[in-house]
């Protein structure tokens, strides 16, 4: 199976947004870094709209739309739904950032935290298919997740970096950056191991290709190297007081590996998706 690209890139911003926003409703309940807030709503904001420009590339038509609106019960169908309303309460949030009403703002970001978990689980559920061998596990969802929260982490860390929050936001975020990712690699470990037992077994679809085969260098260079070594080793040894590794270098470069790890991932998803029965 090829690549869908633009469906690729539509599941990574819509992730990014949902990490991004999901964070800036947890520092409005733990009323710390509040400069970054606004920022991070926007940026929440700008990367769903971007996303959903790639969903349309990937209709082809925009009156497609109304055809997916048909069946309520469609993985598809439920996504649209949950990225409206996630967008609709990133810009009831912006709006009340406005306004003196902190009680208020508080009930938007409880709703906005709850939508940012679901819509980054839907994002890997829609992918739950029995027809698909390599996507028939429920670490989908589960990796969907910790990309959305490693994403959403690294925006986040380079908000708190350039408002120069001193607050211990940055400890806390290093902190929690440093966990995400170490879930993420063993998330990421679990899926290889289900690819080598999952039933209906084919060439196409072996984690041989990940391991040492014609995959092996995005999986080792793009998942391993970038999207979890580096972020590591940065986040780790800005921890550990590393002479030369500041938080502006710790941000900027955990954040492209990151994104690149997440493409990466999404791409091989794509690749090793191939369907039980192949049709001529």
């Amino acid at each position: 199976m090829e690549a869908q690209w633009p469906l690729v890139f539509f599941t990574l911003f819509t992730a990014l947004a949902a990490g991004v926003f999901g964070l800036v409703c947890l520092s409005e309940f733990l009323g710390k870094a509040p400069r970054t807030r606004i920022p991070g709503a926007i940026i929440a904001l700008v990367s769903l709209v971007i996303g959903g420009i790639f969903s349309a590339l990937h209709l082809g038509h925009l009156e497609r739309v109304f055809n997916v609106l048909n069946n309520l019960s469609s993985g598809i169908t439920q996504e649209l739904i949950l990225v409206v309303l996630l967008g609709a309460a990133i810009v009831a949030y912006l709006l009340l950032l406005r306004a003196d009403n902190p009680a208020l703002r508080k009930i938007v970001a409880a709703v906005g935290l709850a939508l940012s978990l679901v819509s980054a689980l839907f994002l890997g559920n829609s992918y739950y298919l029995a027809s698909r061998p390599a996507w028939n596990t429920w670490l989908m969802p589960i990796l969907y997740l910790v990309s959305a929260a490693v994403l959403g982490l690294f925006v986040m860390y380079i908000l708190v970096t350039t408002t120069r929050t001193e607050d211990g936001s940055l400890t806390r975020l290093n902190r929690a950056a440093i966990i995400t990712l170490i879930v993420q690699g063993a998330v990421i470990l679990a899926y290889v191991i289900f690819l080598a037992v999952a039933p209906h077994a084919a060439a196409e679809r072996s984690p041989s290709r990940l391991l040492s085969g014609d995959l092996a260098w995005v999986f080792w260079g793009g998942i391993v190297l970038l999207g979890l070594g580096i972020p590591l080793l940065l986040t780790v040894g800005y921890r550990a007081g590393r002479k030369g590794i500041t938080a502006s270098i710790v941000a900027i470069v955990g954040l492209v590996g990151v994104l690149v790890g997440g493409v990466a991932f999404r791409a091989l998803m794509y690749i090793l998706g191939s369907s039980i029965e192949k049709f001529s």
